[in-house]
């Protein structure tokens, strides 16, 4: 249809695994787009973007990189979000820009271009969505050996990895009435 067969839908549970619903609506719109970056299109395409791995395979890299200093983990969100949790790998840098908004997203990355030459470059997000315009615009740089993105974000991490031990720390900040998850 007009919006893919590739559609990455998620459903989040208010109160954890059990009970009502708290959304009783759906409201759907076209946008342009979902986030604004303050780049064309031609520099931030998400079918331009970065290898996407599912929670599962995200966490096997993890699990086989400790201590890689050719590896970059990347926090594209903003700083109130990143403060609470992030993905944490001894030995491995993580990359959490001081953003109070997206569209300070490239200014970061074009002044920190060496931070990504020749790396392997693992990057993140809530939900994926900004992941697919923010891994687009570094591949377009063509300074990083590799860019993957987690797909489903860390929402979809956290299903998987929520009740063992995984790689994130902390909380993930989420934009509705709960602020975080889990709670």
């Amino acid at each position: 249809g007009m919006y893919g067969s590739e559609l990455d839908f998620k459903l989040s549970r208010a109160d954890g695994r059990s009970g009502p619903a708290r959304f009783p609506k759906l409201s759907c719109k076209l946008a342009s787009h979902v986030v604004e970056m303050g780049v064309g299109d031609a520099e931030a395409r998400p079918e331009g973007g970065g290898r996407h791995v599912p929670p599962d395979e995200w966490h096997d890299l993890l699990t086989l990189a400790a201590g890689d200093d050719n590896l970059v983990l990347f926090d594209t969100r903003n700083v109130y979000e990143s403060r609470v949790g992030q993905f944490k790998l001894e030995g491995v840098e993580t990359l959490a820009p001081d953003l109070r908004h997206f569209a300070q997203f490239p200014q970061f990355v074009d002044s920190n271009l060496d931070k990504f030459k020749g790396k392997r470059v693992m990057m993140y997000c809530t939900g994926g969505v900004r992941c697919e315009r923010a891994s687009s615009y570094l591949v377009s740089k063509n300074v990083a050996s590799e860019v993957i993105q987690l797909k489903g974000g860390i929402c979809k991490y956290l299903e998987h990895y929520e009740e063992q031990p995984g790689f994130y720390v902390g909380k993930n900040f989420v934009f509705d009435y709960r602020r975080y998850e889990p709670r």
